[in-house]
C-alpha cells in the first residue's frame, strides 16, 4: 500500500475527508469507522502510514473516530438520525440530524494534543512496536489532563446553543499514559471531571471519551 492511493480507497473502502462528511446512521458510521480502522491496523506498513498524521488520517483518527464512538453510544440503533462530519465552517465539528423533523445536534470535538509528544510516541511505535510512555511516571498524564482544562476554559467563551442541541465531546487518549487499574490515575481523572462540571459552558451537555478503551463518561448536565 502506498501514499498514491490517498485520498482514495482503503481496502476497497472510500477514504477521504469528503467521504467522512456523508450522512450515515449511527450503526453505519460505526461500521465504516471500524472497517477502516481494522484495515489500517492489520499490517505494520499500514499502521506506519496512518501514524504519519497526514490527511486524511488525521481527520479520521481525531474527528471521525471519536464522533463515530459518540454516535454509537448516544443513538445506538436509531435509524431516524444521520451523522456526519462538518466542513471547517466554525459551526461545530460534526452534526446529527433528525430525519423526521430536521432538528440538528451539533458536536464540538475537543482533543488537545501535544504535537511534539505525539510525534515522538508515533515514532517509537513504528520503530519499536511500543512506546516508553507505558513505563513513565504520572507527569505525562497530568499534562494531558491539564491541556483539557486549559482548552475547556476557552470553550466557556463560545455559545454552542445557537443551532439546537449541542454537545462538547472531550477526548483523552488513555493509552499510553492512563491506567484505570491505578487508583491515583482514577483520582486524577475524577478531578478533571469535577473541574469540568464546575465550568459554565453555553452548551446542552458534555462527555469525556477515553479514546483507546472506547469508554464515555457523562460530565454534565
Amino acid at each position: 500500500m502506498d501514499e498514491s492511493s490517498y485520498p482514495g480507497t482503503v481496502g476497497g473502502i472510500n477514504f477521504s475527508k469528503e467521504f467522512f462528511q456523508l450522512p450515515r446512521t449511527p450503526k453505519a458510521l460505526k461500521k465504516y469507522q471500524a472497517e477502516v480502522y481494522d484495515y489500517l491496523s492489520a499490517e505494520k506498513s499500514r499502521r506506519d502510514l496512518a501514524r504519519t498524521n497526514r490527511e486524511p488520517f488525521k481527520t479520521f483518527m481525531e474527528e471521525l473516530t471519536p464522533f463515530a464512538l459518540y454516535c454509537d453510544w448516544a443513538y445506538g440503533d436509531r435509524e431516524d438520525v444521520l451523522c456526519s462530519l462538518l466542513p471547517g465552517t466554525g459551526a461545530g465539528d460534526a452534526v446529527i440530524v433528525n430525519r423526521d423533523n430536521g432538528d440538528r445536534h451539533i458536536i464540538e470535538i475537543t482533543w488537545p494534543i501535544d504535537g511534539r509528544q505525539a510525534a515522538a510516541e508515533r515514532k517509537e511505535l513504528s520503530e519499536q512496536g511500543h512506546t516508553i510512555g507505558i513505563f513513565s511516571i504520572d507527569q505525562p498524564l497530568i499534562e494531558e489532563l491539564d491541556r483539557i482544562r486549559e482548552i475547556a476554559e476557552k470553550k466557556q467563551l463560545r455559545d454552542y446553543s445557537i443551532e439546537g442541541r449541542s454537545t462538547l465531546l472531550f477526548v483523552l487518549a488513555d493509552f499510553p499514559h492512563y491506567f484505570d487499574s491505578r487508583e491515583n490515575h482514577r483520582l486524577l481523572l475524577l478531578d478533571l471531571v469535577e473541574d469540568l462540571k464546575r465550568m459554565e459552558f453555553k452548551v446542552d451537555d458534555g462527555v469525556l471519551l477515553l479514546f483507546n478503551s472506547q469508554r464515555i463518561i457523562p460530565i454534565f448536565p
